[in-house]
């Protein structure tokens, strides 16, 4: 998937040389017209008589049969890029939601069942640190992670924190 500054860049450089932006329906590549070829060999199908050949945004040249090939503006292309970024960093902040609650979950039943009340957690309030879990020995950083609101340790998903934690 390129992101949204090399979509971008894509629909300048396709104005800029005053080419159509194509859209390949089956392959779902994008790039622009570049002139058509001959050579069979770098046909798409067997009853193709030439080729359209697309420049790709990394500077490669794919050869497509014409009919496989669908215009595509470069307004429409930057909004579909826009959309797809969207939907993907949509899902990001759902996934991190449920991973965020699922260790909510595991930190709350450990607590309770090693009978300590639980307080819940927070998002980092110190400098970044990195550790590990005593636990499952899982490497942690409060980067990334949660931190307990009782002890202060950094939440590991399997529940622990410094809570539960007994020197050796």
């Amino acid at each position: 998937m390129l992101d949204l500054i090399s979509h971008i860049e894509l629909a300048q450089l396709a104005e800029r040389h005053r080419r159509d932006l194509v859209e390949h329906t089956e392959k779902s590549y994008v790039g622009w017209t570049d002139g058509t070829t001959k050579i069979a060999k770098f046909f798409e199908s067997p009853t193709d008589t030439e080729g359209v050949r697309v420049r790709l945004p990394e500077g490669t040249i794919a050869c497509a049969s014409r009919e496989r090939l669908v215009k595509i503006s470069p307004e429409e292309f930057v909004s579909r890029a826009h959309d797809q970024v969207a939907r993907y960093v949509d899902e990001q902040h759902r996934v991190a939601a449920l991973k965020r609650q699922e260790i909510e979950t595991r930190h709350r039943q450990r607590l309770e069942g090693a009978g300590f009340i639980y307080k819940g957690v927070r998002q980092r309030t110190a400098e970044l640190r990195w550790t590990h879990c005593y636990s499952c020995k899982s490497l942690l950083t409060n980067a990334t992670e949660l931190e307990c609101a009782s002890c202060g340790w950094i939440l590991c998903k399997c529940g622990a924190c410094g809570c539960g934690y007994v020197r050796a």
